[in-house]
């Protein structure tokens, strides 16, 4: 979506852990892109919660969010 890699790209889950910020521009906008970790389920690992919580920040500084899923795993409920 920027046009570079920016982030670490990996099968296995939590690689990406912090938020990563891309400046960038589409069709004549600019704008700041924020990628997160996943959102999973609640658990008491401490890992998983920060992720949680870095993408909830990450969710109310947004203007407009871009949902992205696996099409092969398609949308899982999350509790």
């Amino acid at each position: 979506m920027v046009g570079k890699r920016i982030s670490i790209v990996e099968d296995i889950p939590g690689v990406t852990r912090d938020r990563i910020y891309a400046e960038t521009n589409w069709r004549g906008r600019d704008f700041t892109l924020i990628d997160t970790g996943g959102i999973e389920q609640e658990s008491n690992d401490i890992i998983a919660s920060q992720m949680r919580e870095q993408a909830n920040l990450a969710i109310n500084m947004a203007d407009v969010i871009v949902f992205l899923t696996d099409i092969r795993q398609g949308v899982t409920r999350i509790r």
